[in-house]
C-alpha cells in the first residue's frame, strides 16, 4: 500500500572550509610604476555551516523533530593589515593581528542570535600618513 510509505527524515549537513595564508596587496600604478597602497593578510580562516534537526526537551523526554531545523554558522578569523606610508616609503600597521569568532544561529521558533568573541584587543592606527595614501 502506498499510504504506508513513510518518507525518511531529511538529512542534516555540515560544510567546513579552512583557508590559510591569504594575502592581498592593493597597488596604485603611477607613471607606469606600481606603488603598493594596502596589504591585507588572513593567516587563518575557518568557516563551518551546519543544519541539524531540532531537539525538543519537554517533560524530560528527548524527541527529535526532523521538520524544524536549527542552523549554525561559525566564522573564525585571524587577520592583520598594513598601509604604505609614502613619506617614509615603508609599510605601517593599519590594524594589528586580530583573532575573533563570529557565531550566527537560527532556531525553529524564529529566534536568531549573533555572538562575537575576541580574546585580544583591536588596535587601529589611523594617522595623517594613512589618509594621504
Amino acid at each position: 500500500p502506498v499510504d504506508d510509505f513513510i518518507e525518511p527524515p531529511p538529512y542534516s549537513y555540515n560544510i567546513s572550509a579552512h583557508l590559510s595564508s591569504i594575502k592581498a596587496i592593493i597597488s596604485d600604478p603611477t607613471l607606469g610604476i606600481s606603488r603598493p597602497m594596502f596589504l591585507f593578510c588572513i593567516p587563518d580562516l575557518t568557516v563551518n555551516i551546519s543544519e541539524l534537526p531540532s531537539i525538543e526537551n519537554e517533560h524530560f523526554q528527548n524527541e527529535i523533530n526532523f521538520e524544524d531545523r536549527h542552523q549554525q554558522t561559525i566564522f573564525c578569523c585571524h587577520a592583520w593589515s598594513e598601509y604604505f606610508n609614502n613619506s617614509f616609503k615603508c609599510f605601517e600597521s593599519l590594524f594589528s593581528p586580530y583573532k575573533f569568532l563570529l557565531l550566527y544561529e537560527t532556531c525553529p521558533s524564529g529566534k536568531k542570535g549573533v555572538t562575537f568573541q575576541s580574546d585580544c584587543p583591536l588596535h587601529v592606527n589611523a594617522s595623517g600618513a594613512m589618509l594621504e595614501t
